[in-house]
């Protein structure tokens, strides 16, 4: 039950977070660096609902993935949810000094980067023949197969 229940927190969260920052931006018209924005900022959690969609048979990948979600969400809807609350208590100032709007994807994007990485080095040595030594070892055939196999040169043409 938890990859649909990852992915819908997911999903609301990006699209909460959406919502706060339009709340921020006025009600002018988006331009196309505006939309980048946008889209880079709800990247990160759907990209990790992606993860938690395709690894739903793995229960314990789907448990990891539901904590990073929460944590995530739970961050970046804090962090502009203030920003957003500092911003309509007093528009005159514009917003918190030196809160820069990038920061939350920026880390939100490196936490689910080291999340992709570390379940995808995970799996590799689950799997046979994987980095992780799951396999058998790997041997030269007898006869000469492999200076052919390591790139040695080719022995000369018979006489016949």
């Amino acid at each position: 039950m938890t990859p649909p229940r990852t992915v819908l927190l997911c999903l609301l969260a990006a699209a909460g977070e959406l919502a706060l920052i339009l709340s921020v931006a006025g009600g002018g018209r988006l331009t196309l660096l505006d939309g980048a924005f946008l889209v880079f900022q709800a990247g990160p959690l759907l990209f990790l609902a992606l993860l938690a969609w395709r690894r739903r048979a793995d229960t314990a990948a789907s448990r990891r993935l539901w904590r990073v979600a929460v944590a995530l969400a739970g961050f970046g809807l804090a962090v502009l949810g203030g920003v957003a609350a500092w911003f309509h208590l007093d528009p005159a100032a514009g917003g918190p000094a030196g809160f820069a709007p990038l920061a939350v994807p920026v880390v939100q994007w490196l936490a689910v980067f080291a999340v992709w990485v570390g379940m995808a080095r995970r799996e590799a040595r689950k799997s046979p023949g994987g980095g992780g030594g799951g396999g058998p070892p790997v041997t030269a055939p007898p006869g000469g197969a492999a200076s052919k196999q390591w790139g040695a040169a080719p022995p000369p043409p018979r006489a016949g």
